[in-house]
């Protein structure tokens, strides 16, 4: 979204250290960002991108195609987490075993 400041992420070090403005979206989820402090144009795709908390813009929404930080909560212990496995039933040679007999 245009005029959202954003964390940007350093391509070497990959450390989120440096912030900007967004100043234009392009095609294939790339924007150009203009960095505080030294005023460079830089080009960054999306995932170098997460946007500072309470920066969006106050009149418009954030575009849906336009992702710059997770709002998922994460699952509980109550939630089904993952695939579904497959239940494992003994073999048929174990079903006179009675366990915890010697």
């Amino acid at each position: 979204m245009l005029g959202t400041q954003v964390w940007v992420q350093n391509q070497e070090t990959k450390v989120w250290d440096r912030r900007g403005v967004v100043t234009e979206t392009l095609p294939h989820r790339q924007y150009t960002v203009k960095l505080d402090g030294s005023g460079r144009v830089t080009l960054r795709n999306r995932r170098h991108l997460r946007a500072v908390r309470g920066s969006s813009h106050p009149t418009q929404p954030p575009p849906q195609n336009l992702i710059l930080h997770s709002t998922r909560s994460r699952p509980t212990h109550t939630e089904a987490t993952g695939r579904p496995q497959r239940r494992v039933k003994q073999p048929a040679w174990m079903s006179d075993y009675i366990a915890g007999t010697q």
